[in-house]
């Protein structure tokens, strides 16, 4: 697995522990945009993760694209886990056999993009420590 570049701010916060010389590239001062097509969801997150993000001065207005996959990511999860929590985990196949729930492959798959969104951002507590 590659290695991500960690923000200056965590580095900072950090305490810079292999006190290494950095050299941040050029930030675009600003927030980005929100997408008009997020649903309900998604825009709630948004404007959460805006916030969060902007206090911990980790945001720029050149995040906007990977702020707009956590949110639409975010949300696809939570729909996909009502359904799931209505469903149940299998369903009957076209041959009358259990099968893995489709919304039950979504949450994993959507779930784990989530978690790899905020290593990005720096909002884990592995990406943190």
């Amino acid at each position: 697995m590659a290695r991500h570049h960690t923000p200056q701010i965590l580095n900072e916060l950090r305490g810079n522990p292999g006190r290494r010389k950095r050299k941040e590239p050029e930030s675009i001062d600003g927030v980005p945009k929100m997408p008009k097509h997020l649903d309900r969801i998604a825009k709630a997150k948004w404007k959460e993760m805006v916030k969060l993000l902007s206090d911990m001065r980790l945001l720029t207005a050149s995040d906007g694209d990977a702020l707009e996959l956590y949110c639409v990511s975010y949300s696809r999860w939570r729909q996909a886990l009502k359904e799931l929590k209505e469903q149940g985990n299998f369903t009957e196949g076209a041959s009358g056999h259990k099968q893995v729930s489709p919304a039950s492959t979504i949450v994993n798959q959507t779930q784990e993009q989530c978690r790899k969104l905020l290593i990005m951002f720096g909002l884990s507590p592995s990406a943190r420590a």
